[in-house]
């Protein structure tokens, strides 16, 4: 087993980089998913995002990390609240950067 990190610059090339390296399908859907809502609210807001995933390469192949990095300009602090929350289930890491960048959660 080794570990290896991936940077895609499409959700096309990271998802064909995730099957090559024989990532369990399930799993697979749930990070492009994921990963895809804050690339395109990236892209959206003009920055230049980019997947990044670091692996155990086994079979099957174990996510044991996946983001969004940016190329170039870094996202400002609002902007970065907007990224975060862009997927429909943020994580809990998504929601303490969210919140680490100014974003006040709502009491219910």
């Amino acid at each position: 087993m080794s570990v290896c990190t991936i940077r895609e610059n499409s959700y096309e090339d990271f998802e064909s980089t995730l099957t090559r390296l024989n990532v369990d399908g399930r799993s697979r859907n749930m990070y492009l998913r994921h990963e895809r809502a804050h690339f395109e609210k990236a892209k959206e807001l003009g920055y230049t995002p980019q997947y990044v995933a670091k692996l155990i390469v086994d079979n099957p192949s174990i996510i044991i990390l996946a983001a969004v990095d940016f190329i170039g300009r870094e996202p400002t602090p609002s902007d970065m609240v907007k990224i975060c929350l862009a997927p429909r289930r943020p994580s809990k890491e998504d929601l303490e950067l969210a919140v680490k960048n100014g974003w006040k959660r709502s009491k219910r």
